[in-house]
């Protein structure tokens, strides 16, 4: 990983606890059928059912949760450790399955597309 790699990566595990100070009961909301989608977004995916999606950049999980939630099979990739380690927990805690990978966007992408060309 590079140094600003390793700096964002940083940055990020830092601000996490701030960022997850206002988020209450975020495990219940999920498991009470609540979405952190808004309904402009829910409307251009449509129904996503059925469907395998990475969302990059997922942060602490919460809208890849609501995805899933949806029926959707999703993995959550996010270069922060600690956002990562929320979001598995999140899964874990509102009974909603979804996988989580601490990496880099960039790197992991490249990473799949020589996993795909094998």
């Amino acid at each position: 990983m590079s140094n600003y790699h390793e700096s964002n990566r940083r940055s990020w595990n830092a601000a996490v606890p701030a960022h997850q100070s206002h988020q209450g009961d975020l495990a219940a909301f999920l498991r009470a059928g609540g979405s952190t989608l808004f309904p402009e977004e829910l409307a251009l995916l449509g129904d996503v059912c059925g469907k395998r999606l990475l969302h990059l950049l997922c942060n602490n999980g919460q809208d890849t949760l609501s995805l899933a939630a949806r029926g959707a099979q999703c993995l959550g990739v996010d270069i922060s450790d600690a956002a990562i380690a929320i979001a598995q927990q999140l899964s874990q805690q509102s009974g909603i399955a979804a996988a989580f990978e601490r990496a880099e966007v960039c790197e992991w992408l490249a990473q799949y597309a020589a996993r795909r060309s094998n």
